[in-house]
């Protein structure tokens, strides 16, 4: 699945393999088996993974959580195991009554950023113990500069629909700016790092001042500037309503695929 080798590629950039870290992937398909980062080792079979594991991901789509889950069963042991789901919209619940009683489970969200380090991850377990926070720390902590566990299922759903959906809802934003820079005169490849770079620097500045968006906003707004000029185009087409809706819209297509 690509998911499995997603998540593999972010390990691997993460972990340096030794005799106590290894990475053991199991996916069906054999191209993507054959291309895993270095140091990762593919099998065909989801019980070998597990045999030979002591974490164990289950990255893949929401339609066969149920199927994996009962194949591996037998091999799960509470106390040696934990599962860590990053399956969008499968309850804890669902999960874990398929499995040994007393296994530990975690739910997670990392998002695509990961693959470049620089990603988000909430988390939400039924076991509250610290172990649960410095094992999530010690692992996808090291691929998401922003790991923190919430209280409900409700606001990993959120999590879903904002950090999980939102890559693409800003490279959407990315590719308007570099069409937009190629209209006024610059050349495609100019115009995408152009539009890359200001993306990074204005979600740095945020990060780094700490600022509300809206103050920085403002303070870059000069009256009767361009910025202004620019901003009252953005309203009158409702984009920032057009987010709001687009948000939802995931979120509401999440809670479906529970």
């Amino acid at each position: 699945m690509e998911i499995t080798y997603n998540l593999m590629t972010m390990f691997s950039k993460s972990f340096r393999v030794t005799d106590s870290v290894k990475l053991v992937a199991s996916c069906p398909e054999a191209r993507l088996l054959k291309d895993l980062p270095a140091g990762c080792r593919g099998v065909h079979d989801n019980c070998e993974s597990v045999s030979s594991s002591d974490l164990v991901f289950l990255a893949v789509k929401p339609g066969v959580v149920r199927d994996v889950l009962d194949e591996v069963r037998a091999g799960i042991v509470p106390g040696r195991h934990t599962v860590i789901s990053i399956a969008a919209g499968v309850r804890l619940g669902s999960i874990t009554k398929r499995l040994p009683p007393g296994t530990r489970v975690i739910r997670a969200m990392p998002n695509v950023a990961s693959l470049a380090l620089e990603g988000t991850t909430m988390y939400l377990s039924d076991d509250p113990s610290n172990e649960v926070d410095q094992l999530i720390r010690d692992t996808l902590g090291r691929i998401s500069p922003l790991c923190e566990r919430v209280a409900s299922e409700q606001l990993l759903d959120a999590t879903t629909a904002v950090a999980g959906s939102g890559p693409a809802f800003v490279l959407l934003v990315v590719e308007a700016l570099a069409d937009a820079a190629v209209r006024s005169g610059f050349t495609r490849d100019l115009a995408l790092k152009l539009a890359v770079q200001t993306v990074v620097g204005a979600a740095a500045l945020c990060r780094h001042t700490g600022q509300h968006p809206a103050l920085l906003r403002d303070s870059v707004t000069s009256p009767g500037g361009t910025t202004a000029e620019g901003l009252f185009a953005l309203e009158k087409a409702a984009v920032k309503g057009a987010f709001l809706d687009a948000v939802q819209k995931a979120l509401e297509r999440n809670n479906q695929l529970r």
